[in-house]
C-alpha cells in the first residue's frame, strides 16, 4: 500500500512528464498563490534536489568491503562532521 506522499509524488511526476504541459504557466500559477503554498512547493523542490544529489553521490562512491565503515562515514557526513 502506498503512502499519500508516494501517491502525490507519482501524480506530480506523471503531470510533469507531459511534454505538452507549459511549465512556465504552471510556475506563474504557483507564483500567484499565497506564500504558504509557494513555500511548501519550494520545500518539495529542495527535498527532491537533496535526494538526487545524495543518489548521485552514493552511486559514484567506491564500494567498501566493510559496510559498517561505510555507514559510519555516511552518518558523519549527514551530521555535518
Amino acid at each position: 500500500m502506498k503512502t499519500n506522499e508516494e501517491r502525490v509524488a507519482e501524480k506530480l511526476a506523471s503531470h510533469l512528464n507531459d511534454f505538452q504541459l507549459d511549465l512556465e504557466a504552471v510556475g506563474r500559477y504557483i507564483g500567484l498563490q499565497p506564500f504558504i503554498l509557494y513555500s511548501r512547493f519550494m520545500e518539495v523542490l529542495d527535498s527532491a534536489l537533496y535526494q538526487k544529489e545524495e543518489q548521485e553521490r552514493f552511486e559514484n562512491e567506491p564500494l567498501s568491503d566493510n559496510i559498517e565503515e561505510r555507514f559510519e562515514q555516511y552518518r558523519q557526513q549527514s551530521e555535518g562532521k
